[in-house]
């Protein structure tokens, strides 16, 4: 998922990690490219440019752009590309201190981030980058004097904010979803055809704005009310589940339309619903 400012994304694995990857270089950094350890990409040549650059790529500034009927020949192949591919391969930010089980999906929201394993619970943290946790260390009393160069060393503390808990969620692959540019409601949903909708914030005046475990304030399901879009070989369907679709199929995903104004979900069973 890409951060609002579009400068960095986050990304998660079948390796229980959670990693953050920057789009612009910091002055200083270098990335390397695999045809040769020392050719280094510097600022003037780097992701930003190389993504800029691939937006331009048509047949007719292709050097050496041949018939495509014809076999190329060898000099052909060798023909050099519009721009050179960056190859990233230290994120910013690195932790497996999250999830302890495959990571199916992570969301920026703002600085802080979403994540869902599978053990029918959404997460939302906050990553510590290196002054930060220098900051936290000296604060706890735990700091690491002997070690003062930190520098090269990849960040992987966090802060547990807020879980958002939801029963028979515990497949792979099953999405959330919370709205850019505001991030006010958090929906998912689970094996039973329910979509649980969630507000991720709260207000000094609520208690529970600040609970660490927050409670859904909104259940819907692909039983009932809602508009049924779409069924796979059955055409169009009606309103109020008036369909023939006997619900209860996995929502394997949900999204918001901007600001929030209706939610779509997508089942195992082709159908599409929309509240």
């Amino acid at each position: 998922d890409w951060h609002c400012s579009g400068t960095k994304f986050v990304s998660g694995g079948m390796d229980n990690m959670i990693k953050m990857w920057k789009v612009l270089n910091d002055e200083g950094d270098q990335q390397t490219c695999p045809e040769s350890q020392s050719d280094i990409v510097d600022d003037e040549d780097g992701v930003e440019t190389a993504l800029r650059k691939s937006f331009q790529v048509t047949p007719d500034n292709w050097v050496g752009c041949v018939d495509s009927s014809k076999p190329p020949s060898g000099s052909e192949r060798k023909r050099p590309s519009l721009f050179r591919t960056v190859y990233r391969q230290r994120p910013y930010f690195s932790t497996n201190k999250v999830h302890t089980d495959y990571v199916d999906c992570v969301q920026f929201v703002g600085d802080l981030v979403l994540s869902k394993s599978v053990h029918n619970v959404v997460v939302l943290w906050k990553p510590l980058l290196l002054h930060e946790e220098t900051e936290q260390n000296y604060h706890h009393k735990q700091a690491d004097h002997q070690n003062t160069k930190t520098s090269n060393r990849i960040p992987s503390s966090i802060v547990f904010l807020r879980e958002f808990t939801i029963n028979h969620c515990n497949s792979w692959f099953v999405r959330f979803h919370s709205a850019p540019p505001y991030h006010r409601l958090l929906a998912l949903g689970n094996q039973k055809g329910e979509v649980r909708v969630w507000e991720i914030g709260g207000s000094e005046d609520d208690d529970s704005g600040f609970h660490p475990h927050r409670k859904y304030f909104s259940s819907l399901t692909t039983m009932g009310p809602g508009y049924f879009i779409s069924s796979g070989g059955n055409g169009g369907g009606g309103c109020n589940g008036n369909s023939g679709n006997t619900g209860g199929s996995t929502v394997r995903m949900v999204a918001f339309s901007p600001f929030d104004s209706s939610l779509v979900a997508v089942c195992d069973d082709s159908t599409v619903w929309k509240w």
